[in-house]
């Protein structure tokens, strides 16, 4: 009998281990960057990183290509969907993507028909750090956004090839608030954008951390912005949506020469208005901008 108990020990044990997880959906949004038909990520693998300093990688299947362009305004693809996970506190997320230099694997494809390669920054990686925890018998959601549009270098390398400084963030979707709203044409032709180098390109939106905050663009530098957001008058409910962002104050930022502004240099692109709002989890506030505000 002693021997009988002993051999059971084991068997209860795993089994209540493997009773130990929770059901977890992972999304991926953007912000693509503007004048192109496509930005195809290829993703081979999401690496998630727990708070004991393991990993769990996921194979999402071959060939896996991603068109950040369809992603914008809070828009998402599905990554993960009810993948049972070990419980516990993940602390962030890779996503191990196919960027060969000159081979078309992640590319942005234009009108004309051309494609250009991407490739990392030498040294990086598509990782997003922030907690998330996963618990027995609950569904977790969990949104990576990446913004494309910041993170690609204006310069090509010799190859012809683009480059990613990565812009990717992680946040828990039951944490996650939107701030959208029209802008004013008016705003986008007379309010400073009118000596603007290309009025076909550079309008955007960006978001910062806290209340008036003195505007500045990504170089390396504080203040950075959380996240951009394109404008574009022809969407058929807001002009611009910025998407899956903390609970709390922002600044809200208008240019019309963000394709200008080299994530990793000092460019000198000027703002034409700021705004003040406030983010809910789970509620969109509403923020326009028009030239006589």
């Amino acid at each position: 009998m002693p021997q009988t108990f002993l051999r059971l020990v084991p068997v209860l044990a795993l089994t209540a281990l493997a009773g130990c997880e929770g059901a977890v959906n992972i999304d991926i949004s953007a912000t693509p960057p503007e004048g192109v038909e496509a930005a195809i990520l290829r993703v081979q693998t999401l690496r998630l990183n727990r708070e004991d300093g393991t990993t769990q990688d996921i194979d999402l299947g071959d060939d896996l290509e991603i068109d950040l362009v369809n992603l914008s305004q809070g828009r998402t693809r599905a990554l993960l969907s009810n993948e049972e996970l070990s419980t516990g506190t993940y602390t962030g997320a890779t996503l191990l993507i196919e960027a060969e230099s000159d081979t078309l694997d992640s590319r942005l494809s234009y009108s004309d028909g051309s494609e250009v390669s991407l490739i990392l920054r030498a040294g990086s990686s598509l990782t997003a750090q922030n907690r998330f925890s996963v618990n027995e018998d609950e569904d977790t959601r969990v949104t990576l956004h990446l913004d494309l549009r910041s993170a690609l270098l204006l310069d090509a390398n010799s190859a012809g090839d683009r480059i990613i400084a990565p812009r990717m963030r992680l946040i828990a979707n039951d944490d996650a608030g939107s701030i959208a709203g029209n802008v004013d044409e008016q705003l986008l032709t007379e309010g400073g954008c009118d000596n603007d180098n290309d009025p076909q390109r550079g309008e955007v939106i960006y978001v910062f951390s806290g209340s008036n905050i003195t505007a500045d663009e990504i170089d390396g530098s504080t203040p950075e912005p959380l996240t951009t957001a394109l404008i574009n008058l022809d969407a058929a409910n807001a002009d611009y949506v910025a998407a899956f962002l903390p609970a709390g104050d922002y600044t809200l930022a208008l240019t019309c020469s963000a394709d200008l502004d080299d994530p990793l240099r000092f460019d000198g692109i000027l703002f034409v208005t700021t705004r003040n709002a406030s983010v809910s989890a789970g509620q969109t506030t509403t923020l326009n901008f028009s030239l006589s505000d």
